[in-house]
């Protein structure tokens, strides 16, 4: 389908971060796309989110306990503008 972001894969995108949870459809998925973003020459990192469903991803995201989302984000968004 059109809508699908593996049908936009090109150098012209940005690197990517990408978060692997769920089924293993799911992560298979994921790990897909990236390995289209690599073949295109995007950067394109995964953070392994398992274990954590989807509200708990977005609510772990700044806690200060947090050590599977805010640190692979801190550390992707710190290479952005650097």
């Amino acid at each position: 389908s059109d809508a699908s972001p593996l049908m936009h894969v090109g150098s012209d995108v940005p690197d990517f971060l990408l978060v692997a949870r769920g089924s293993a459809e799911r992560r298979a998925s994921v790990e897909t796309f990236r390995a289209a973003l690599d073949d295109a020459g995007v950067g394109a990192e995964v953070i392994d989110a398992d274990g954590l469903d989807h509200e708990d991803v977005n609510a772990e995201i700044g806690e200060p306990d947090d050590d599977v989302m805010t640190p692979p984000i801190r550390s992707f968004l710190t290479g952005c503008f650097n």
